[in-house]
């Protein structure tokens, strides 16, 4: 696992205990939006914290991409995020 999966799963089953019982590979490809683990307050609250801690910046076409469903599309779309910064 990355460091970008290992926040985000932090992240996720802080705000979800239930999360913690479940495998971590299952997680890291779960569509959070049709699972309802994240209202609208929270999505904004974990774009907020993605951005900061990982000094990102998402766009519109971040947000309408497939890869923005799950943990495992969001930790490609930061890793990219970061090369693409470095």
């Amino acid at each position: 696992m990355n460091p970008y999966q290992t926040w985000l799963i932090h992240w996720f089953c802080q705000r979800n205990p239930a999360l913690q019982q479940r495998d971590a590979a299952a997680l890291l490809e779960l569509d959070y939006f049709q699972n309802n683990l994240l209202d609208s307050m929270g999505i904004i609250e974990l774009i907020a914290e993605m951005e900061g801690h990982f000094d990102v910046q998402f766009t519109d076409e971040h947000f309408n991409h497939t890869a923005f469903y799950s943990m495992n599309g969001l930790a490609d779309l930061i890793q990219t995020l970061q090369g693409e910064g470095a």
